[in-house]
């Protein structure tokens, strides 16, 4: 069994209260190799904890990886449909080994398409311990969506018997002038 090290939860904001209400969520999976999988959350169209598809994705390009999945899966855009189609025809499996099936220029193409997509859902992505997204959060810049980060600031676990902790749940929080 891997380990969960990030989410992104993807939706519409609430346009008086913020969060987010989530149709999808993206887990980052690690184990031997690193996957993305998609869940859609409960609708009117799907039952609950869903599972839309698993990605198996190149280690280098985690968050523009998932980005193209929430293009091809959720925004469903027409121009990135049909540009994966022509690399590989069962872009919509509920399985596909991304690094296997495409070349790099191949992904490459795709990732520049889905900057160009206008009306992204809001994303809310929680980096969870450690730096595994980090890194690649300034590409978000660039893409028109609504956006929430989320890293963490305490930790506590035992991974070999010794408590570790990391953080404080003590800091100052500022309250928000508009609420």
């Amino acid at each position: 069994m891997g380990t969960y090290i990030a989410q992104i939860l993807i939706g519409r904001s609430h346009c008086n209260h913020g969060g987010i209400n989530p149709s999808h969520r993206i887990y980052f999976y690690v184990n031997g190799r690193a996957a993305l999988m998609l869940f859609q959350d409960y609708s009117e169209y799907a039952p609950p904890e869903a599972l839309k598809t698993t990605w198996i994705i190149p280690p280098e390009n985690e968050l523009k990886s998932a980005l193209l999945m929430i293009a091809v899966h959720v925004v469903k855009d027409p121009e990135i449909l049909e540009l994966a189609k022509s690399f590989y025809p069962d872009i919509l499996s509920d399985y596909v080994e991304i690094h296997e099936r495409f070349r790099t220029s191949e992904l490459e193409e795709l990732y520049e398409k889905c900057n160009q997509i206008k009306g992204w859902p809001k994303l809310v992505i929680s980096n969870f311990e450690g730096q595994f997204l980090l890194r690649q959060l300034p590409i978000l810049e660039d893409y028109d969506m609504e956006l929430e980060v989320c890293v963490s600031i305490y930790s506590r676990y035992c991974p070999w018997g010794e408590l570790i902790t990391k953080g404080s749940l003590h800091f100052p929080v500022e309250r928000d002038p508009g609420g």
